[in-house]
């Protein structure tokens, strides 16, 4: 299903449930709006940073302050123990290295999927 098909459907969604939808993204407000344009949905983009309540309301953005240096620097200190940590401005991330054995990686997906 494309854009068109799927902005379809969310209006049929969006009137069944009287208002009660809302798409929720980590791109921003107006790439999900270039996505199902010409429609526009309640949503939150940004990784929360920008929203719309509903679909005649205005777009709120909030800017979260920048991250204390204090903080940075410590998380810095924990990403160095392993390739596997990726520190950045918005959140600090942990992601699967080739050096997990196999078989604790596929449990580890399988109890926390």
């Amino acid at each position: 299903m494309g854009a068109a098909g799927s902005a379809t459907t969310l209006n049929g969604l969006l009137t069944r449930t009287s208002g009660a939808l809302a798409l929720v993204s980590g791109r921003s407000l107006n790439d999900i709006d270039l996505i199902f344009a010409p429609e526009q949905f309640p949503a939150v983009g940004g990784h929360g940073a920008e929203m719309r309540i509903s679909t005649d309301s205005e777009a709120v953005a909030t800017h979260a302050p920048p991250m204390d240096k204090e903080l940075k620097r410590r998380l810095a200190a924990i990403a160095r123990l392993s390739p596997g940590i990726l520190l950045e401005d918005k959140a600090i991330r942990w992601r699967f290295t080739t050096g997990w054995p196999r078989m604790r990686r596929r449990r580890f997906t399988r109890r926390y999927r």
